[in-house]
């Protein structure tokens, strides 16, 4: 039986002028009929709304839809596009292809000719399902086609025989042919589904594995959600079907806008290497999710008009590259670095805009060959990267944000030209690379926390230009070569809970800091705590002002700046076992140049390591902790410079040296100013110690020297212990200025080997049992008679080994058991005008007594000595050790010198009022010089065991004085009284050491083994004959009685004088040139007795040789003269016959 369909066809035959009308009535009419069955509607014209059956096919030809026909899929029914060859949908007015929801249009074709074009002003409505379920391609090519998808576009299938993907959905070209509008879904299961332009305002677009749905051509919105979850991608490509339509994604709206969701969009992919966006003088704004992911991909965005990552937008960046040869790309939303290295280079620039965010984060990169810049917010956290050549720049708007993680720079800068900042997030942040992070204006370390560093490291360089400023406990920490240079302000601004440490590790021996000209390091609050090495220039400024400034680590140049309100510059513990505290100075040396209340040292090492550490500014040592100066260099206080030792120990190692030559104040403490270890403290002649008050502590083999001026003043007591050298030098000056008290503890020794001034119109002591030694010279300026004592009081004693002068009429207390030493080699002198007595005295209102001990020498140059007891008031009884409390002066040299003052004495009261002193011990001497010189308790002396000498004044014994065996009487003076010798005779002054006459007012004896010693300067006179030396003799004889002034030693008696057989008479030669008839006058006498001949003379006389020439002799016995004669030859002593003895040397007798 025949069929609708062959009726349709017969038709066709029939009647061919109304073949349109017919078959479109037919086929309206079978698609009605519940008959109808599934029908090829290719090759056909549809001029009226036509509804197709489920399973209908499109194979045999062309379609065309005219007079405003629709042609619908309804629910339920599937168009399947077969043909063999690509198919038209054409109209000569318009019409409409409609796939209502729940129909299906299968875009199915296997073959190469897999197109279905739409030629005509036809409309694609999808409510429904639109499948490319082969490589089959739908293109618009008329201006007034368009294909408006509200429901699914499905691609469900790749390549399919020959019908090759990817299937596209595009225009004419670039410029011409329909368009695509999409408010609906696209899924792509497998294969390809390229759209070449249009819009899309709403939609889901799913991709499965294998499925890539991509974009290209012109667009004018791209809004849509979509889910790559289940595998697949939806990007941005270079897809350009059948060559026309460019390849290029293109924004074809004023404002074109992306708004893609869920999964976003990503630019290109590994398939598709080079995408390109023209902005084509409009704006392309992304409000959705943009990616540009493809390691290997790069986007290209070309043409006039910008292209904005929107305020709703994100624009996540894991790899690729974007080559913005067109407009600015400018983020008004989030630039996020995720993961990956991503390349933007170009001639454009990215623009953070004020509203905007930049994340470079995970394990992002961003190389940077074009500029990019920060208007808004941009957070750099985890394991990220910078490279490229061109800086990344945080603008004077931007705010920057480093959080947790690792930040490479590879050989690129990040600038910060507005806010940088640590967030306040734990986790350290670490700079590392090559580049550099360059601060120009502030940089906010505002965390403070368990981990809390800015870590710079590798060959990274932190270079501040502006402001560094920490606003809690953070840190900042250089590793590797990593390096900070300080061209701005680092300040320490908000205390927090714990220090801030600029440092290295536990040594900072690493220079990884540069403190440059004009740069600052400040503190206003907290600890800032600087312990990494470095170099600072002489114009770089440290202030400490209500904060905290440590320095720690090595370093050298300047350091130079203030302290003021609080806060301190110091060199102090880091209280951090893995932060260094010691300082170390640096090769070249450091100076230290810190004004106001200046720098401190509290605690820790500074490590000289050879070199010169100098202080031009104020340095303070202070607190109990421990402080050691090491290295073998020298910390030197320059002239000009204050340097205050208030309190605690430093203790020296490797021979280090503390030098002042500028002003070392030694202050009262709370604990002692102390000195320990292997090194000295040497204060230069230029340099001026002044010690106020509090303790000095030396311990050995420290040393404490004074070459310059130590002034001890300050109503308070200096206490000196410990076992160490505490000197003023040879070269050293120290000034006791007023009544404060110097304690030197037991085992303390003050050692002055310089100059010792006692100063100005104060009562002061010496306390304590420790030791003060004079090897130089100890003058007691004081002349104010009130107010002149100084002297000891306690068990300690004070030895003198060099000069103790009393400069005026001083007194020397001594209480308490004290001793005062003069040892051999001291002298103690006066030398006043005043009639008052300089004296050593005890006062009786105070326990215990002093000794004085004299084994060298007291010498009064003026005034009068007086070594007191209670006979001279309110005094105890003072011991003299040389007094045996039997009337012996057993030692000492006590000399007393009127000829420039008129007055000199020496008042032993030990010994008596006005007497007392029987005899000169052995090892005692006494010289008396000028008429008024005395010592007043030698009025009963009768003995001489050591030494009397008597110069230029008569001194009368107690009644005949013995000499005995071990004693001398000498001096140019008289003695007036008889005298018997058992010892020797020794005229001159000077303790006969220069040339004078003994005067003896009346006797003299001299027992055997006595001696007299007479020295020759020059003859007395010269007598010379031509003729014989007899001639000479008588001439000599004959010459009136003489006596020697200058010229050579003599003994003038004016009574008997008493030779002995068994003595000798030394004459000495001081360097006579010797001629003939010089004579020499040795004694002078009333009678002579002892000896009588020549002979006898001869024997006790020691004469000098005097080579050629020979002593003549035959004047002793009469007149004590020797003269000199020619050495006679052999045959004229036989003519002579003997008449004139001639000695050329008589040996004394044994």
């Amino acid at each position: 039986m025949a069929t609708l369909q062959d009726a349709f066809v017969v038709l066709m035959f029939y009647s061919p002028f109304k073949v349109t009308l017919t078959v479109c009535i037919a086929l309206a009419a079978w698609r009605a009929s519940p008959f109808a069955q599934a029908a090829d509607i290719g090759g056909t014209t549809i001029t009226s709304n036509t509804t197709l059956a489920d399973g209908d096919t499109w194979d045999a030809g062309n379609l065309g839809i005219n007079n405003g026909a629709v042609v619908n899929v309804p629910n339920g029914a599937t168009l399947h596009f077969v043909p063999a060859n690509n198919r038209n949908l054409t109209s000569n007015s318009t019409g409409t292809l409609q796939i209502d929801a729940g129909g299906v249009f299968s875009h199915a074709t296997a073959t190469s000719g897999d197109n279905l074009v739409v030629s005509g002003a036809v409309a694609i409505l999808n409510n429904g399902t639109y499948e490319f379920a082969s490589g089959g391609d739908l293109q618009l090519q008329n201006t007034g086609s368009s294909f408006t998808n509200s429901g699914l576009i499905l691609k469900s299938s790749g390549s399919l025989s020959g019908s090759n993907d990817p299937s596209y959905i595009f225009p004419a070209s670039a410029s011409s042919g329909g368009t695509f509008s999409n408010t609906g879904n696209i899924t792509v299961n497998a294969g390809h589904l390229n759209i070449a332009g249009g819009s899309s305002t709403a939609g889901t677009f799913t991709t499965t594995t294998g499925g890539t749905l991509s974009f290209t051509g012109r667009w004018t919105e791209l809004t849509a959600v979509t889910d790559t979850s289940a595998g697949g991608s939806i990007i941005i490509s270079n897809e350009n079907p059948a060559a026309t339509t460019g390849g290029v994604f293109t924004a074809a709206a004023a404002t074109t806008i992306l708004k893609v969701s869920g999964s976003g969009l990503q630019l290109g992919s590994t398939a598709y290497t080079a995408v390109t966006l023209d902005l084509n003088g409009n704006t392309l704004r992304n409000d959705g999710l943009l990616r540009l992911a493809a390691s290997t991909s790069t986007t290209t965005v070309q043409g006039a008009g910008s292209f904005e990552n929107g305020s709703a937008g994100t624009f996540q960046l894991t790899a690729g590259t974007l080559a913005l040869a067109g407009g600015d790309l400018t983020n008004n939303g989030l630039m996020a670095f995720t993961s990956g290295t991503t390349t933007i280079n170009g001639t454009a620039s990215v623009i953070n805009s004020a509203t905007g965010t930049i994340t470079l984060n995970s394990s992002g990169t961003l190389k940077a060959d074009t500029a990019v810049i920060n208007n808004g917010q941009m957070s750099i956290s985890g394991t990220s990267g910078l490279s490229g050549s061109v800086a990344v720049t945080n603008s004077a708007m931007g705010t920057l944000s480093l959080s947790g993680g690792t930040l490479t720079l590879s050989g690129n800068n990040l600038v910060n030209n507005g806010t940088a900042e640590y967030s306040q997030v734990d986790g350290n942040v670490t700079i590392t690379g090559s580049g550099r992070f360059i601060n120009n204006s502030t940089f906010n370390h505002s965390y403070g926390g368990a981990n809390d560093n800015l870590i710079i490291t590798s060959s990274a360089t932190f270079e501040n230009n502006g402001t560094f400023n920490f606003k809690d406990r953070g840190d900042l920490q250089t590793t590797g070569n990593g390096l900070f240079e300080n061209h701005g302000l680092v300040v320490k601004s908000v205390a927090g809970a714990d220090a801030s440490y600029i440092f290295r590790d536990a040594t900072g021996a690493v220079p990884a800091f540069v403190a440059a000209a004009g740069s600052e390091l400040r503190s206003n609050a907290g600890v800032l705590h600087v312990a990494v090495g470095g170099t600072s220039d002489a114009a770089a400024i440290w202030t400490a002002d209500g904060g905290q400034l440590g320095i720690a680590g090595q370093w050298t140049g300047t350091i130079a700046g203030s302290s003021a309100n609080g806060g301190q510059v110091r060199v102090s513990t880091s209280s951090n076992g893995g932060v260094a505290s010691d300082l170390l100075v640096g090769v070249g040396g450091l100076i230290l140049k810190i004004s106001g209340d200046g720098m401190f040292w509290d605690q820790s090492v500074i490590n000289t390591q050879g070199h010169a550490l100098t202080n031009e500014g104020t340095f303070t040592v202070k607190g109990a902790g421990t402080k050691t100066l090491s290295g073998g260099g020298e910390f030197v206080n320059a002239l000009g410079a204050t340097y205050t030792h208030l309190e605690g120990t430093i203790t020296f190692a490797d021979g280090t040296i503390l030098r002042n030559q500028g002003s070392f104040l030694i202050p009262t403490g709370a604990s002692a100013t102390g000195y320990a270890g292997t090194g000295s403290f040497i204060n230069d002649s230029s340099g001026a110690v002044s010690w106020t008050g509090g303790a000095i502590a030396v311990a050995a083999p420290a040393e404490f020297h004074n070459q310059g001026t130590l002034d001890i003043a300050g109503a308070a007591t200096h206490t000196l212990s410990g076992d160490g050298v505490f000197a003023n030098d040879a070269a050293g000056t120290t000034n006791w200025n007023d009544s404060s008290t110097i304690s030197i503890s037991t085992g303390a020794t003050y050692t002055n080997n310089g100059t010792f001034n006692v100063e100005n119109a104060f009562n002061r002591l010496f306390t304590g049992d420790g030791t003060f030694v004079n090897n130089g010279t100890l003058n007691h300026n004081v002349t104010n008679d009130s107010a002149d004592n100084m002297g000891w009081s306690g068990a300690g004693q004070f030895i003198n080994n060099g000069l103790f002068a009393f400069n005026d009429n001083n007194d020397y207390q001594m209480e308490n058991g004290t001793t005062f030493t003069n040892a051999a080699t001291g002298t103690v002198r006066v030398n006043t005008t005043s009639s008052d007595q300089a004296q050593f005295f005890s006062f009786s209102a105070v326990a215990g007594v002093g000794t004085f001990d004299n084994q060298g020498t007291v010498e009064v140059l003026g005034g009068n000595f007086r070594l007191t007891t209670s006979l001279a008031g309110t005094f105890d009884d003072n011991v003299l050790v040389q007094n045996d409390s039997g009337g012996t002066l057993t030692g000492g040299t006590w000399k007393a010198d009127s000829t420039t003052t008129g007055t000199a004495s020496i008042d032993l009261q030990p010994f008596g009022a006005s007497s007392g002193i029987y005899t000169i011990g052995q090892a005692a001497i006494v010289e008396l010089t000028g008429a008024s010189a005395t010592l007043v308790q030698l009025s009963s002396l009768n003995q001489i065991d050591g030494g009397l000498y008597v110069n230029q004044k008569t001194f009368t014994p107690g009644g005949l004085l013995s000499v005995g065996s071990t004693g001398t009487l000498g001096g140019n003076g008289t003695v007036s009284g008889d005298i018997l010798v058992n010892g020797a005779i020794l005229p001159g002054a000077a303790l006969g050491s220069a040339v004078g006459m003994l005067s003896i007012n009346g006797s003299i004896s001299f027992n055997s083994n006595s001696q007299i010693t007479f020295q020759l300067s020059a003859p007395l006179g010269v007598e010379n004959s031509v003729f014989v030396p007899a001639q000479t003799r008588a001439l000599i004889d004959a010459l009136p009685d003489q006596d020697p002034t200058t010229q050579h030693d003599s003994l003038d008696v004016s009574g008997a004088l008493e030779l002995t057989s068994l003595m000798t008479i030394h004459v000495t030669d001081l360097g006579v040139t010797y001629a003939y008839g010089q004579y020499f006058d040795l004694l002078d006498f009333a009678t002579l007795g002892g000896i009588t001949s020549q002979i006898e003379a001869d024997a006790i006389l020691d004469l000098p040789d005097i080579g050629s020439l020979s002593w003549d002799t035959s004047l002793f016995v009469s007149k004590g003269i020797i003269f000199v004669v020619p050495e006679p030859s052999r045959g004229l002593l036989l003519l002579l016959g003997g008449a004139v003895m001639i000695l050329r040397r008589r040996k004394p007798r044994v």
